[in-house]
């Protein structure tokens, strides 16, 4: 949803209100506009009862979209429509161009089955361009270089470190992993000292950093479910919320200013754009081939290419897609 309402403001769309079924959402302050200076609150959907026929309801979720769609009809609601198709007709030309700087055939076709399976709400799409090896799977990006250094943005429990410790058969100069998640962040930390003696790797060739990373150093608010590690998110200053816990944020500029880096990945919840904002010196000094996951935002498919290109417009792009549902979809800059 907060992805939705950024889009939607930027969009210079006009927000009454958000409706959740989830009581604890409820408040009059869960989304700062700050274009109109206003809060945005969140609601029950039984309000939608004397939403006027003028109204469109945009529908933020994905995964539960037919659920949602059901709900509303069952209220008499007809003018509804899913945030990714309707964010998306604002971005044929971008869109376009993001398919024809694609190298290859088959992330042309993935990009092109990903917007169907969006516009269809049809997870069946996702099959028939499922690919292994997720952030190894171009040429370039399996080669062994002692030199190089990675970074991990959104490390969660280490299990593609270990796989990127394996893949390079212990060869290489330094990882630096960054992790917001307490929970995570142990569970990765533990993993790791058992890979690094299996691999008799030195402890100073591995840096892990209890923190997030974006667009400036600061300090923010995170929410943690308790019920699954893979829901730790960092909600902006915009977005009423219950603190789970605050944690760092750092800018890659600062924190790797004296690092030599040759890889990245980054998998953070629709922060990606942000982190590419914080290390621009980095892109333009190292220039560093990236494996960035782009499924978190609907305009992310296309908007963090173009973040890349407008910093060094050398950069060759492919896009492929991870998983049998919507998510871990790659865009591999290099």
């Amino acid at each position: 949803g907060k992805a939705a309402l950024e889009d939607l403001t930027v969009l210079g769309k006009e927000i009454l209100f958000v409706c959740d079924n989830d009581n604890c959402k409820h408040t009059e302050q869960f989304f700062f506009d700050e274009i109109r200076g206003r809060w945005i609150a969140c609601k029950s959907f039984d309000v939608l009862i004397d939403l006027p026929d003028d109204v469109l309801c945009i529908v933020a979720v994905k995964k539960c979209y037919h659920e949602i769609k059901e709900q509303l009809e069952k209220k008499g609601i007809k003018h509804y429509i899913s945030h990714e198709v309707y964010s998306r007709c604002f971005h044929i030309k971008e869109l376009t161009e993001c398919y024809e700087r694609l190298r290859w055939a088959e992330s042309k076709e993935t990009m092109r089955i990903l917007l169907q399976a969006g516009i269809e709400n049809n997870v069946d799409y996702y099959k028939t361009i499922f690919r292994k090896e997720q952030y190894f799977a171009i040429p370039e990006f399996r080669m062994i270089d002692s030199k190089e250094t990675l970074i991990e943005a959104g490390a969660f429990v280490g299990d593609t470190l270990e796989e990127y410790i394996w893949r390079r058969k212990g060869c290489f100069h330094k990882i630096i992993a960054f992790e917001p998640g307490r929970r995570q962040f142990e569970a990765m930390s533990r993993r790791m000292e058992r890979v690094m003696r299996e691999w008799a790797i030195e402890e100073e060739r591995v840096n892990l950093v209890c923190a997030g990373v974006g667009d400036q150093n600061d300090i923010l608010k995170c929410m943690e479910n308790p019920e699954s590690l893979a829901s730790t998110k960092i909600m902006n200053r915009s977005v009423g919320c219950t603190v789970t816990s605050e944690i760092e944020v750092k800018k890659l500029d600062y924190y790797c200013e004296n690092d030599r880096v040759s890889f990245v990945i980054a998998d953070i919840e629709g922060d990606e754009g942000k982190m590419l904002s914080g290390m621009k010196n980095i892109i333009k000094r190292d220039r560093p081939k990236m494996a960035i996951c782009v499924y978190h935002k609907p305009n992310d498919i296309w908007d963090i290419m173009k973040r890349v290109q407008d910093i060094d417009d050398t950069y060759k792009f492919d896009m492929l897609h991870h998983s049998i549902s919507s998510s871990e979809t790659v865009l591999y800059c290099y």
